[in-house]
């Protein structure tokens, strides 16, 4: 679409931010906070902790407290563009206002393999885990039963979505409490490292090596991905302004607090790294190691409901991701900006992303789908640090005092981060993501030349 188009869109539209207000205003900070932190998933080093753990050396909670820091730079800088645009959108519409519309156009169809792709790999990671409780049912079955449990609360409106969560969170942290207490007891009863207090649980200078923990940082900082959602949120929330840009960063802040939390406790637990029976379930064995059998299943099921109530975040997101970007008819405007008149949802979204879950998890494996989330969720994130530096430090001309390093130094420090992380995906991710980008950069194309043949013949 055309940038003259979207200029005379703005004008015929209400409001001060060129959009009538047609979702619900019904979200507290702490709905958002709690929408954020669910969507990380409280527990996620739950999936990846003997993996970073042997590619840091054992320095999983180092790697978390520098991934943690990192992400904080983007994380504010989601924040100040929230605050400058509270419209649903996120990535897509700040790009779209502060850089240029077919730039816009092609971040958000970068960050479609980020917002809609990132159910299906919860979908696929869960149905594993519960098979693994139940083998008798098979793995698609759970894939068809989560993702129609999670379109349903979608379809139900922001609301449910907020109750869902707030009950999750619940689960998940007392499922944390319980593995702690459970943790601290067998350590101070001389299991593991026999104390508490282990400085080599955070640095072991016999296996640290730059190179090795850098690569964790970069893995570690995956499990971040979903701060940037609670900014899909901005038109459902009550001051959108004030609590966006908090919530991103009170999200990052709690999630690597817990994450830092469960690396050291783990490490406690079970000092050697290497010994662990099976790298890709090696939280397992220290759950099991502290609290047996039982704690296991506790813990498992925790998870599986964790990853689900994920799922229903992440797909809430990818729908007003979509939402705004047909709204601006940058994809077809009656399907993709269609609200169900009882709920104000967006309804075919929700359908169309449940049909990619279910379809998608026969076709791709959970590595491809995780490398594809995170290029394109990476490719956002260098952007809106852009748009930072260009909107207020370029434009606005704020560069003065405190605002130099705020407008400038901190979303320069998260570009670079990103950019690092991103270019150092496998070459598959690369691949593949390079092959939708072009077919994005062809389609925007396509739309905008179909844009300007219309105001001709008009």
């Amino acid at each position: 679409m055309s940038e003259t188009t979207l200029q005379e869109q703005r004008q015929i539209q209400d409001g001060n931010l060129g959009y009538k207000q047609e979702l619900k205003r019904v979200l507290t900070f702490k709905d958002i906070l709690i929408f954020g932190i669910v969507f990380l998933n409280p527990i996620a080093p739950f999936a990846l902790y003997g993996v970073i753990n042997h590619k840091t050396g054992g320095h999983m909670a180092l790697a978390y407290l520098i991934g943690m820091i990192a992400m904080i730079f983007t994380a504010y800088s989601y924040g100040k563009m929230a605050g400058a645009f509270p419209v649903a959108g996120s990535s897509y519409t700040y790009v779209e206002r502060v850089i240029n519309p077919r730039i816009g156009s092609i971040t958000g169809w970068m960050m479609f393999l980020d917002y809609v792709l990132l159910p299906l790999q919860i979908n696929i990671v869960a149905a594993i885990y519960a098979n693994a409780l139940i083998p008798s049912i098979p793995n698609w079955i759970w894939v068809i039963v989560f993702s129609v449990f999670i379109a349903v609360v979608n379809y139900l409106g922001i609301q449910a979505t907020a109750k869902v969560d707030t009950i999750v969170a619940i689960f998940s942290f007392a499922c944390l409490i319980t593995f702690v207490a459970f943790a601290v007891h067998a350590v101070n009863g001389g299991a593991g490292t026999g104390t508490l207090f282990y400085s080599k649980a955070i640095y072991n200078s016999s296996t640290a090596t730059f190179s090795c923990i850098v690569s964790g940082v970069g893995t570690a900082a995956l499990s971040f991905l979903g701060f940037d959602a609670v900014t899909t949120l901005a038109e459902e929330s009550v001051n959108p302004s004030k609590d966006i840009g908090r919530a991103a960063i009170m999200t990052c802040l709690i999630g690597g607090a817990l994450f830092i939390l469960q690396a050291y406790i783990g490490a406690l637990v079970w000092p050697d790294y290497t010994t662990y029976p099976n790298v890709d379930s090696a939280f397992i064995f220290i759950i099991g190691k502290v609290g047996g059998q039982l704690l296991v299943v506790f813990c498992s099921v925790a998870f599986i409901v964790a990853l689900i109530a994920g799922g229903v975040a992440a797909q809430a997101g990818a729908a007003r991701l979509l939402y705004g970007m047909g709204r601006d008819n940058v994809i077809p405007k009656k399907i993709f900006a269609h609200l169900d008149p009882k709920h104000k949802t967006p309804i075919y979204n929700i359908i169309i992303m449940s049909i990619i879950s279910i379809v998608g998890a026969w076709i791709l494996s959970l590595e491809t789908a995780s490398d594809l989330v995170c290029f394109g969720a990476f490719i956002g994130f260098m952007l809106v640090n852009l748009s930072v530096l260009i909107h207020f430090y370029i434009k606005k001309r704020e560069r003065t005092g405190i605002k130099f390093i705020s407008n400038l130094v901190f979303p320069m420090l998260g570009f670079a981060i990103c950019f690092y992380i991103w270019i150092n995906m496998s070459k598959v991710s690369k691949i593949v993501g390079f092959t939708w980008m072009a077919i994005g950069i062809i389609y925007v194309m396509v739309k905008s030349g179909s844009s300007k043949n219309e105001l001709q013949d008009g």
